[in-house]
């Protein structure tokens, strides 16, 4: 999936580097500035290290997805919290979470429907899930 936006919403760190040999070399780390992205989007990598040529224009892409986060609570056939570090798997076999002390995952779901796969100490647990429709306008919003 690419991910399109004006490239004015991104702000870019450049580090250039020249390497220490016989031979030098010009290569530059971009950074995407991520925190106004929204928790909707989900990069692979926000960095690059390009190698520019001579007067060239180097494009860089950058890999990811759009979804909605899901938080998810956890729990065994008897009740108790999934232990920490449980992967929760989506059905192409594509890590969206681990689990946190208290059986607690936070993951991005690209899907309404479908089934997460739980793998925790040798077990697995294929769940189906199917969220509400997504209300439009509605945001989650951070207040400091």
């Amino acid at each position: 999936m690419h991910l399109r936006a004006p490239f004015s919403a991104y702000a870019l760190t450049c580090i250039s580097v020249r390497a220490q040999s016989t031979c030098s070399v010009l290569f530059n780390w971009v950074t995407l500035d991520t925190r106004n992205l929204g928790g909707e989007i989900e990069l692979d990598n926000a960095t690059q290290q390009l190698v520019p040529r001579r007067g060239s224009v180097v494009l860089a892409r950058f890999e990811g997805s759009k979804g909605r986060r899901v938080q998810f609570e956890l729990f065994d056939a008897i009740g108790q919290p999934i232990p920490f570090g449980a992967v929760l798997m989506d059905s192409e076999g594509k890590q969206l979470a681990l689990s946190d002390p208290t059986g607690k995952a936070l993951a991005l779901i690209t899907k309404d429907h479908g089934v997460i796969t739980i793998k925790w100490q040798g077990k697995s647990c294929p769940v189906p899930y199917k969220l509400p429709e997504k209300t439009e306008g509605l945001t989650m919003s951070s207040t400091s």
